[in-house]
């Protein structure tokens, strides 16, 4: 950032678009819930229900991530950072 007081424009965009919001932060919850659902469940039925659900909801968030949040900080962060971001992603994609 150019100045803590003030950020450019590109910057301001990706605070803007990374701010969590109710939406994004009850999708993380949902996600956390399956996973200890998954958990505790006993029925192997159960868990690949549970497993086709958290991978649809991982897909589901990684999805928003790449195609509105990075793009919005793609200017605003260095190389490596979105780099990491993306192999980050790469990895629990079912």
């Amino acid at each position: 950032m150019h100045g803590a007081q003030h950020p450019t424009p590109k910057e301001a965009s990706c605070r803007a678009a990374n701010q969590p919001t109710p939406s994004r932060q009850a999708d993380h919850r949902k996600v956390e819930g399956l996973f200890e659902q998954f958990e505790k469940a006993k029925d192997n039925a159960r868990k690949q229900k549970l497993a086709q659900e958290i991978c649809t909801q991982l897909t589901v968030h990684a999805t928003i991530e790449e195609e509105i949040f990075y793009p919005a900080c793609k200017e605003a962060v260095e190389d490596d950072l979105e780099h990491e971001a993306y192999i980050e992603h790469d990895g629990p994609k079912c």
